[in-house]
């Protein structure tokens, strides 16, 4: 894993495009964690709708929302990383109140040990601000707990754990750019994009990728991109990076 970082650093650091960088990789049947500027906050875009997405699948095995009602505003919001019908997911963890849903959500990162993430409002609707931050923040080290905690039953228990993995793979195949790309595992992830002022962007993704051999294997891994100029100039560097991993993964446990 070491060898590995190392070389992650290597093609992040020699990378031609502008950009502010970050990974994070997780062995999870060992727990080991690399990682590149992994402390580092960046701006997290629609990659915090996976936080609202955990609360309300938690809501779901506690009887407190409606299936019927959440499970296509879940499964919308991650096939498009659509920011509306993440909205309407916060509306409904606060109990129509979209702000309060954002407190459900900070105190869920809270209890996760993500100190170094912020959530202020819905990616997308500043006017639902909780007050804590103009933006709002992530690093992936702590993108990678959030993914760890998911896997290992920390965060949802069964059925909500795997069905959350499984609507994870339904992405929309226009956005299976980044780390579900040059991978030969089953690929549950979050996009995140946003575009900021002087054409510059974010474009991020978080993904658990698990695959067989003697038994199932596992790893998570984040991808952040900030300042980014042009749109889309970071694409090479992630596909690169998901590439690196597998091939890592792939040797140590096949």
């Amino acid at each position: 894993m070491q060898e590995l970082e190392k070389r992650l650093a290597r093609v992040i650091a020699d990378y031609p495009e502008e950009g502010r960088y970050s990974t994070a990789v997780t062995d999870l049947q060992t727990g080991e964690t690399i990682s590149v500027n992994g402390d580092r906050q960046q701006l997290g875009g629609c990659i915090m709708n996976l936080f609202v997405l955990i609360l309300t699948e938690q809501d779901l095995a506690d009887g407190e929302a409606n299936p019927a009602t959440v499970l296509p505003l879940i499964d919308k919001t991650i096939y498009g990383s659509n920011a509306t019908t993440a909205l309407e997911l916060y509306e409904i963890a606060g109990k129509g109140d979209a702000a309060a849903g954002v407190e459900r959500v900070a105190n869920l990162i809270a209890a996760l040990g993500m100190d170094d993430t912020v959530i202020d409002h819905p990616p997308g609707y500043q006017s639902e601000s909780i007050g804590v931050s103009a933006n709002n923040f992530i690093t992936a080290l702590d993108a990678n707990r959030a993914l760890a905690a998911i896997y290992d039953h920390t965060a949802l228990t069964e059925p909500q754990r795997s069905d959350l993995l499984y609507r994870m793979t339904n992405v929309k195949p226009g956005l299976n750019y980044l780390l579900a790309y040059g991978t030969g595992g089953l690929v549950s992830h979050k996009n995140g994009f946003l575009p900021l002022p002087d054409d510059r962007w974010v474009d991020n993704d978080v993904a658990i990728v698990r695959f067989d051999s003697d038994r199932e294997y596992a790893y998570a891994i984040s991808f952040f991109s900030e300042d980014v100029t042009p749109k889309y100039a970071d694409i090479a560097l992630g596909q690169e990076i998901s590439r690196m991993a597998w091939a890592f993964f792939a040797r140590r446990y096949r």
